[in-house]
């Protein structure tokens, strides 16, 4: 369980498919990383720490960890030390700018 209590279960499908994909254009895989995870993750997100976690900061936040997701497809990171870096970058995003702010994708 990461520090902001939001632990997700691995889209093991998308990382399949991510997986898949990173055979055939690698190019293309890293570039459908962020919109993929935004779609498994965000209905699971809602409110952290009083923030609505909004489409466009989840989005913001899976592109400053494009190297981490990347070795979580390719089974370099495990889903829970991916897990972990995402909800404690959400947590600092939050803390710093505040809950209204951050809401807005900051």
């Amino acid at each position: 369980m990461s520090a902001l209590g939001w632990s997700p279960p691995e889209p093991t499908d998308a990382r399949a498919a991510l997986r898949r994909l990173a055979g055939e254009d690698p190019i293309a895989a890293r570039g459908q990383i962020v919109s993929c995870l935004c779609d498994r993750l965000g209905p699971s997100l809602g409110r952290l720490d009083g923030a609505v976690v909004t489409p466009c900061l989840l989005a913001t936040v899976l592109s400053e960890l494009a190297y981490e997701s990347w070795l979580w497809v390719m089974g370099d990171r495990t889903w829970e030390h991916f897990a972990e870096a995402l909800a404690g970058r959400l947590g600092r995003r939050i803390a710093a700018f505040g809950p209204k702010n951050a809401t807005a994708g900051s």
